[in-house]
């Protein structure tokens, strides 16, 4: 019997209570979201359920979700319930709570503890007793598993759900550069620090993640591709150098090539098209990873941008190409990866950046940060169908910020035994450098390879992969905490530790703790109603014998993005570089959830090549349970797949298909 002819049936021999439960029911089977999303749904999600229990056969309707406080969902099904065999039917409904363990990998919440709360059987009162007895024997001894796609089209509808939390953000613009050719822009955090490298007269930077070094002769060298450039000042003109029997520069790369922390630029290697390893969720196996050519400077020589302040590049694919966006009124450019715009009537130029928009009167600037409220009209009438549709979740209001806003404030979840342990933090150069954590009143150690704070001399808390552990000494014995105190979570955004705030304990049992995180862990954060990227304060890293990186907001190419597997998030490197051999000369984002120091010159949180989409699940096993590691961020929000050296397309959030011009890069 078909939902349509079911629910008429049900409106005149049910009472009204159980027909509007399982018409909400059948709305949220079938939530107002993307194709997409839909086609990922597991078919563990499939309605109705059937099952017999004294000598009835008990039908149960998809549930209305009412309730859910990022731990435990309440929320109301409809049932049919008549003898095995027989054709005689009556309608109710039962109430029920259940705790919630999120999986946005796979896109399914697993309920567990579930309780059945109460029954309503107009038709049959007297048996409502066995009915709620029976339906807590059913689902209370067993994991019921929904689809998140469910949960997630249910938030705005709830009385209680998760809410992204909000913060004052900072939105100065960085120095911005449009460029027609193939560019690199080289991030040094701050004044140059220089320190020789081992076996030369070279001496590098080393608050930046590339090989940059000065000679004896003051002159500056970029390691790059195949290469090297030089220039006289740091500002450049950047010219191929002449490296002919140059000891030290050969000897500087054989140096940086065993530091995991310096990123040589080289580009990727040339590898054939291979299947990969298939999504452990999705609609379909992910797109191959393309071929890619080895980058050589004889090829093509790249402009040079070397900044010590917040920066940002896009690069078009030669003069820009201007193309009508439907009849919005817009005008973009189609050849680059980037998200540059033009009001037809006004002529003001929009970039998107880090999901905040700049505005100035033409792509030479200036640039000023334009408030998402307050953008033209012109921006809700992008095409859903069109290649721009993804900036849509940078348009207030609209339907793709909601979802974008909903998905943030969805918790990645995991169990992690109480007996689980942690290394003592390592300090770089030894000795702990304590600083004040502005309005609370911790202490951090800015010098600890994971985040490590002081709450009292015998009361110390560090997070180390999504989980908080707990020591009463810096060198003493760390074990999973069961509870964090509350003035970690009253951390500023003006602090660089802001992002811990975002991970959770949501309760603990005699042998598990559940801890979890919502994107706010690696920097996407809520904004005038949309998910913008960092917070955009400048904060000072530690820079002594090594660079311990401070979080950026610009420099990645940062902008939201949706694919069929994961849903939204901040995917980067979308305005780099549209060039095979030049797109791929971009820094890494390194700092973050991940730990890992690397000496002697050099501290990445992330590290070269490795860091994670925000919508991804970091959490791995530890032993027979989920915890977390760097190297298994997990899974590829572009392709669907684990996490391995590939580019893809951005998808159309409404119609599945792949989003043009919206390249981006994860590893």
């Amino acid at each position: 019997m078909c939902m349509s002819v079911l629910v008429a049936v049900l409106a005149t021999v049910c009472a009204s209570r159980a027909v509007a439960a399982i018409q909400a029911g059948a709305a949220s089977a079938a939530p107002v979201a993307s194709a997409a999303q839909t086609a990922a749904a597991s078919a563990a999600d499939a309605w109705p359920r059937i099952f017999e229990s004294g000598g009835f056969t008990v039908t149960v309707y998809p549930p209305t979700l009412e309730s859910w406080d990022a731990r435990t969902l309440a929320g109301t099904c409809a049932f049919s319930r008549g003898p095995v065999g027989g054709k005689t039917l009556t309608y109710g409904t039962f109430s029920f709570t259940a705790s919630t363990e999120v999986n946005r990998m796979t896109r399914m919440v697993e309920l567990t503890r579930l309780t059945v709360t109460g029954v309503s059987l107009p038709e049959d009162p007297a048996a409502e007793a066995a009915m709620q007895a029976a339906m807590q024997a059913k689902g209370g001894a067993r994991s019921v598993m929904v689809s998140l796609d469910r949960l997630e089209a249910a938030v705005p509808t709830m009385a209680t759900a998760p809410r992204v939390q909000v913060a004052p953000l900072r939105n100065a613009p960085p120095a911005i550069t449009i460029a027609s050719v193939p560019t690199v822009l080289v991030l040094v955090q701050g004044k140059p620090a220089l320190q020789e490298i081992p076996g030369t007269k070279l001496e590098r930077v080393i608050n930046t993640q590339m090989l940059l070094a000065r000679d004896s002769a003051r002159a500056w060298w970029l390691k790059i591709a195949d290469g090297w450039m030089t220039a006289k000042t740091l500002a450049g003109p950047w010219t191929v150098g002449d490296t002919a029997g140059n000891a030290d520069l050969a000897a500087a790369a054989t140096w940086a090539a065993t530091q995991p922390a310096v990123n040589l630029l080289a580009g990727a290697a040339a590898a054939a098209s291979t299947p990969g390893t298939a999504a452990t969720a999705g609609p379909a196996a992910a797109p191959a990873t393309p071929a890619i050519p080895v980058a050589s400077l004889a090829k093509s020589v790249p402009s040079i941008v070397v900044s010590t302040q917040p920066a940002e590049v896009i690069v078009t694919d030669g003069a820009p190409k201007w193309e009508a966006l439907g009849s919005s009124g817009l005008e973009f450019v189609s050849n680059t990866s980037g998200n540059i715009f033009r009001v037809t009537s006004s002529g003001i130029h929009f970039v998107l950046i880090s999901g905040r928009w700049f505005g100035a009167p033409s792509m030479q600037g200036p640039w000023a940060y334009w408030a998402a409220a307050d953008l033209p009209a012109a921006f809700h009438m992008i095409p859903t169908d069109s290649a721009k549709e993804n900036v849509l979740a940078s348009v207030p209001g609209t339907a793709q910020s909601q979802e974008a806003m909903i998905s943030n404030a969805i918790p990645q979840m995991a169990r992690v035994p109480r007996t689980q342990t942690m290394p003592k933090p390592q300090i770089v150069g030894g000795t702990p450098v304590m600083v004040a954590v502005a309005d609370t009143t911790l202490q951090a150690v800015s010098n600890a390879s994971v985040p490590t704070f002081m709450v009292s001399p015998t009361s110390w808390y560090a997070i180390k992969d999504g989980v908080w552990f707990a020591s009463n000494a810096l060198d003493g014995s760390w074990i999973v905490a069961t509870w964090v105190p509350p003035a970690i979570y009253s951390i500023p955004a003006t602090s660089p530790y802001y992002n811990v705030t975002f991970v959770r304990i949501y309760g603990s049992t005699a042998e598990f703790v559940l801890v979890g995180y919502t994107p706010g862990y690696f920097g996407a954060y809520v904004q005038d109603e949309v998910v913008v990227y960092g917070t955009g304060y400048v904060y000072d890293p530690y820079i002594g014998d090594t660079w311990v990186a401070a979080p950026l907001t610009y420099g990645y190419a940062t902008n939201p993005a949706y694919n069929p597997w994961m849903g939204w998030g901040m995917a980067y490197g979308m305005g780099w570089a549209m060039d095979d051999d030049y797109y791929y000369y971009r820094p890494y984002p390194y700092w973050g959830p991940y730990a890992g120091a690397y000496g002697p010159h050099g501290y990445a949180a992330w590290g070269p090549g490795g860091w994670a989409a925000t919508t991804g699940n970091v959490y791995q096993h530890w032993g027979d349970v989920n915890a977390v590691t760097r190297t298994s961020a997990g899974y590829n929000a572009w392709t669907g797949r684990a996490w391995e050296r590939s580019t893809a397309s951005a998808y159309n959030s409404s119609t599945g298909a792949r989003a043009a011009g919206q390249r981006g890069y994860v590893d």
